[in-house]
């Protein structure tokens, strides 16, 4: 690929990113709030945990290569599912934001109560992860405005081409590297502990 090309790729990128800059906003906003609702009453959504605990289990003693093959195989077919299903005026991607949020504000209560360094620990995780996410629910969050819009047919074409092209060329990149980084970090702590 030949410079001018990745050039215009990154162009078109940051173009629709910038379109779909409220919908990733609200987004944040809606995971943000899902993290207060979590923190504030944890008992009440701790079997949201049991999906995670399940997975943890599961790749207990697995090799760092299929750790990082399961991560991002979840993160990218939930992306694409936030961005995909955003269609259905935006339900898909503001539960998914939503529930996160809780998922999120439940483990610090909890990390905070057995160990307080545990959250700290999450931070690495998160560098590359939580911004394709909040990408991905706030595109999937924009392509479900389309039904507000004059144009429809228009607006749901030229919307599911600009996300699709985000998903493809910046999103998953950065999911990429995401498992990489905590797929290591998973067998390190693994191995080590």
């Amino acid at each position: 690929m030949e410079n001018t090309q990745i050039k215009t790729l990154n162009i078109e990128t940051v173009k629709v990113l910038r379109e779909a800059r409220q919908f990733i906003y609200l987004s944040i906003g809606i995971f943000l709030a899902g993290v207060f609702i979590g923190m504030a009453s944890p008992v009440g959504f701790e079997r949201l945990l049991d999906p995670l605990m399940k997975l943890a289990e599961h790749l207990r003693g697995r090799s760092a290569l299929i750790i990082i093959l399961t991560i991002f195989i979840q993160n990218s077919a939930s992306a694409f599912l936030a961005v995909w299903l955003g269609t259905i005026m935006g339900i898909v991607p503001f539960f998914g934001a939503l529930i996160n949020g809780i998922l999120l504000g439940v483990v610090i209560v909890f990390a905070v109560q057995t160990d307080p360094m545990a959250i700290l620990r999450l931070i690495p995780h998160g560098i590359f992860e939580i911004p394709a996410i909040f990408m991905s629910w706030g595109l999937g969050l924009w392509r479900g405005a389309w039904l507000f819009r004059r144009d429809k047919n228009q607006t749901y074409r030229e919307r599911a081409r600009k996300a699709y092209h985000v998903f493809f060329t910046f999103i998953i990149p950065l999911l990429i590297i995401a498992a990489v980084i905590e797929g290591l970090s998973i067998a390190f702590a693994v191995s080590s502990g």
